[in-house]
């Protein structure tokens, strides 16, 4: 870690109920990673620049054989692509985990730009972004 992220990756960890802080780290580039794909280009760009290096990195540093953003993603569908890139094959771990990394992201970014990403989500995604749970 580049810049001290421990109190970010606590926060994933505690709330998306992980063991280590390796899981916290890998479930992060993995959410935000297929968040990249997922997000308009003023919306990513922004959120981008408001993040620390690291994260910034995974939110604009991912590859995806057809780059296509889906605007209409379901949050099973998220879920799923964010579970794999973690390595693992469940959704609905997926799904408790990437509300934490989402909500991790708000406590770091500026309202606007959360406003901004929020406005730039599938509507089932929106529902994440304002989950209560992160």
């Amino acid at each position: 870690m580049a810049q001290d992220l421990t109190k970010f990756y606590e926060i994933v960890k505690e709330n998306g109920d992980l063991r280590t802080m390796m899981h916290a780290q890998r479930w992060t580039r993995a959410t935000l990673q297929t968040l990249g794909i997922n997000l308009p280009k003023a919306a990513k760009k922004a959120m981008a620049r408001s993040l620390p290096d690291e994260l910034s990195g995974y939110l604009t540093d991912v590859w995806w054989m057809l780059p296509v953003r889906d605007p209409n993603i379901d949050a099973t569908d998220f879920s799923a692509r964010v579970a794999r890139r973690a390595g693992n094959t469940d959704p609905r771990y997926a799904k408790l985990v990437a509300e934490a990394v989402f909500g991790a992201v708000k406590g770091t970014i500026a309202n606007d730009v959360a406003n901004q990403v929020r406005d730039g989500l599938s509507p089932d995604l929106r529902k994440m972004w304002e989950s209560p749970s992160n």
